[in-house]
């Protein structure tokens, strides 16, 4: 089962990592914040009075996948991120459109 986007603020749709560079991302019971290459660090959001906390990049996720990891929980949780992020941009009706795709 794909992560399922998780919208502390109840107001965000699939567009959110697209426009704004990160997305927070539950897998079971944790939530992991996602970033796009371009994200910038220190802009990334935080959960409510929460120190900022480790991230994963897109690329860093795709990597993982493609060479795998020493700890199968690594390649399994980026199958479970990589797996929301896709379901995301499959919803996200903008994508394509600026660009003048379809």
């Amino acid at each position: 089962m794909a992560a399922q986007r998780f919208d502390p603020e109840g107001d965000g749709d699939p567009a959110d990592l697209r426009v704004f560079g990160w997305a927070w991302y539950a897998v079971g019971s944790a939530l992991f914040l996602v970033g796009t290459d371009r994200a910038d660090p220190v802009s990334r959001p935080r959960l409510g009075d929460s120190d900022q906390g480790p991230f994963w990049r897109l690329s860093d996720l795709a990597r993982t996948l493609e060479e795998g990891d020493e700890d199968a929980s690594r390649v399994h949780l980026a199958r479970e991120l990589i797996g929301g992020v896709m379901a995301d941009l499959a919803a996200d009706a903008g994508l394509g459109r600026e660009s003048g795709g379809r």
